[in-house]
């Protein structure tokens, strides 16, 4: 009887520590779920242009004090997309390069000057090894639209060519662009061009600040706006510099062109150098274009690669090279894509013979194109250059000259029998 009784004693006390450690157990467990954790002690506030940002991004009634606040503070309001992932930067990338026959990308002018504020901010390693920048430009409404002659844009100033820029519009800009525009001159030793004027034939993230420092300097830029009013910005597909129209005098005029493509043609030359004749290559825009990247990354639709130039003096070839520029960049004017070529260096008072083609390229006369509602020509025919030899003779009272070829489609010559 002792021995059981003992034995029940045992079991008790068992039991009993078995329900004090359930208990202990339960304790600590909820103990756990209420225990607060003490904020680091090296926290720091967060950057107020980080949170404007975000705010922004939410279309929180908060964003535009927070912007001002930003502002005040010396900060700008860009999307940090520098700090994005690899995935997130080739998005952005590929939405600034969704431009097109059917894009809804317009032209807007901008007048250097104090106006104008820039913030740059590291881009990415593009396809072809080179580095891009992501270009802020802040600038001013201006009251009338920029027309022709950008008489109506003041210092810092932008507004499209046929309309003001709305109150309601963004007042800023960003653009991919090259962070460095001459590396292909560096890599081979040639001379960097470090001018004032750089930016009009080596655009890239450093010199565009520089030469919109100048109120005498003009720029377009092709956008589109990225979001729903009253958010987002402009988003710059690609840009160039931009000379107003004047009144063109002593200057050998192209009969037969169209007005709105006779004044781009001519809403450079008076400011041509002396000795210079400027060659423009323009063909119908449903036809495409060729291409959209370069060395360095995305550029814009263009075929000017397409296209070859020559001058000669007199009956032949000169002793001296003629010196033949271009940008590579294509402007679009009244339905036309147009390629742009300097020929500089000339003498005056002699023949001078200038003959536009195709490039040698063999396939390039029937290759399909990019874009466009007619990218390859039909069958049995090709693309050539109408008219494609044109005769000038500069002199003292028309030291310049302006002309217009035409790339068409037409029927294949039969080869020779």
């Amino acid at each position: 009887m002792e021995r059981k009784t003992s034995k029940l004693a045992v079991a008790f006390v068992v039991l009993l520590l078995c329900a004090a450690a359930i208990t202990t157990a339960s304790s600590q467990s909820k103990a756990i779920g209420r225990v607060k954790v003490s904020p680091p002690t090296d926290a720091t506030p967060r950057p107020i242009c980080d949170v404007a940002r975000e705010a922004r991004a939410r279309n929180s009634p908060a964003a535009p004090g927070l912007e001002a606040q930003c502002r005040a503070a010396g900060g700008a309001i860009v999307t940090p997309i520098d700090k994005k992932t690899d995935a997130s930067r080739s998005k952005v990338y590929n939405d600034l390069k969704k431009i097109d026959a059917g894009s809804d990308f317009t032209e807007i002018r901008c007048r250097g000057g104090s106006g104008l504020r820039f913030v740059v901010v590291d881009g990415r390693t593009n396809s072809s090894g080179g580095q891009t920048k992501y270009m802020t430009i802040y600038f001013q409404l201006a009251a009338q639209p920029a027309g022709d002659s950008g008489r109506d844009l003041q210092s810092g100033q932008c507004a499209f060519p046929e309309r003001a820029v709305r109150q309601d519009e963004p007042n800023e800009i960003i653009q991919e662009i090259v962070a460095f525009g001459q590396l292909a001159q560096t890599l081979h030793g040639s001379p960097v061009d470090r001018s004032p004027t750089a930016a009009e034939n080596f655009p890239d993230a450093q010199n565009i600040p520089q030469y919109l420092g100048d109120a005498k300097h003009y720029w377009s830029f092709f956008v589109r706006q990225n979001a729903p009013l009253p958010s987002g910005r402009f988003e710059a597909s690609y840009g160039r510099y931009w000379k107003p129209f004047l009144n063109i005098k002593n200057v050998i005029r192209v009969p037969g062109a169209e007005d709105q493509l006779r004044r781009r043609v001519f809403s450079t030359v008076s400011l041509q150098p002396d000795n210079t004749i400027r060659v423009r290559v323009r063909y119908r825009r449903e036809y495409g274009y060729r291409g959209d990247t370069s060395a360095f990354g995305y550029i814009g639709p263009t075929s000017c690669d397409a296209f070859s130039v020559f001058a000669a003096l007199g009956s032949g070839r000169p002793p001296n090279p003629v010196r033949i520029s271009t940008d590579s960049k294509m402007e679009d004017a009244g339905g036309y894509y147009v390629c742009s070529y300097l020929v500089s260096d000339l003498p005056l008072n002699q023949a001078i013979t200038i003959n536009t083609s195709m490039s040698s390229n063999r396939g390039l006369p029937t290759e399909v194109w990019k874009g466009g509602s007619n990218p390859q020509p039909p069958p049995g025919q090709e693309r050539l250059i109408q008219n494609g030899i044109q005769n000038v003779t500069l002199t003292n009272s028309t030291p310049r000259a302006a002309l217009v070829f035409e790339m068409v489609y037409a029927p294949i010559p039969s080869p020779p029998r």
